[in-house]
């Protein structure tokens, strides 16, 4: 999820949290229905005021994609239970399951009736056009796309630095040296 810091750097409409609680109204009971998906994704051209909770009555959007983790104790939970509620109560557009013990990892559509599984693009990616974003296992990770380019991790990032760094130090090492040479011949 710390690559779609960098998305947001180009959508900062888009919104992304981890563990938030997400109230929503139920039909004839008196409690609110709640569901913690593990992250979700909201797009919203302003902020959003959600620290401890998220209660879809008393907010400008709901939630536009919800991806969960699978363990081996929570599969009934995402499968059946919390599918339930993202597709029939909060009408969720896209859902993203991934199982990390079998590498799988599964996008739903909401076609407004239902969720439809998304198929992999030519790339094996799947695609959620309205974020212009691709998501896909790569080295056992979930990973992002941004228009056809992987997000990079902040360890990518930092990688890119040092090395650059390194390049400059090299760089600088070699025209100093170069200019002592220069200099020598000059005097």
């Amino acid at each position: 999820m710390e690559s779609l810091d960098l998305f947001k750097l180009s959508r900062p409409d888009v919104h992304v949290f981890s563990e938030l609680l997400v109230q929503y109204p139920l039909p004839r009971k008196k409690r609110p229905g709640q569901v913690v998906p593990d992250n979700m994704i909201m797009i919203y051209d302003s902020k959003l005021a959600a620290m401890w909770n998220y209660n879809t009555p008393l907010q400008p959007v709901g939630p536009f994609w919800v991806l969960e983790y699978l363990s081996k104790n929570n599969k009934r939970e995402d499968y059946v239970d919390n599918m339930q509620r993202y597709d029939r109560d909060l009408k969720v557009p896209y859902y993203l399951l991934f199982d990390p013990d079998k590498q799988t990892l599964t996008l739903y559509k909401h076609n407004g009736k239902k969720y439809a599984v998304v198929k992999a693009n030519e790339h094996g990616r799947l695609a959620v056009p309205e974020l212009d974003l691709e998501v896909a296992i790569r080295d056992r990770w979930v990973r992002f796309w941004h228009h056809g380019e992987l997000l990079p991790l902040p360890a990518d990032l930092k990688l890119a630095n040092d090395s650059l760094r390194d390049g400059v130090t090299r760089l600088r090492k070699q025209l100093a040296e170069r200019h002592a040479i220069t200099n020598g011949k000059k005097k």
